[in-house]
């Protein structure tokens, strides 16, 4: 075996070693609303934008303070959301039971 085959095989096992350390340390983070807000302030929003849009649809006048609000009511719940790492790290207050 010559020296670029060692070399060769060397790096070959370096690689192999840092993907596979890669990989178990790979965490896919995700994010979650509080259950309170899905069930107060998502759920307000909800019926408001469908009565927005349903507005729309019946060519009623378009008023931008009322989309500004909702503009704002969606940046609020956005905020109250949290990142989360594991599932386990979850409190109950991330885990929506609704009906």
């Amino acid at each position: 075996m010559n020296i670029n085959d060692k070399l060769t095989q060397d790096l070959a096992k370096t690689v192999e070693q840092v993907i596979e350390n890669k990989e178990e340390n790979i965490e896919e983070a995700f994010m979650r609303l509080p259950s309170t807000v899905i069930g107060s302030d998502l759920y307000s929003l909800q019926k408001d934008l469908s009565a927005f849009m349903y507005s729309q649809m019946k060519n009623r006048d378009f008023n931008p303070k009322q989309f500004d609000d909702m503009i704002k009511r969606m940046q609020k719940i956005k905020k109250s959301a949290k990142k989360f790492n594991k599932a386990s790290d979850m409190g109950p207050e991330f885990r929506y039971r609704g009906g």
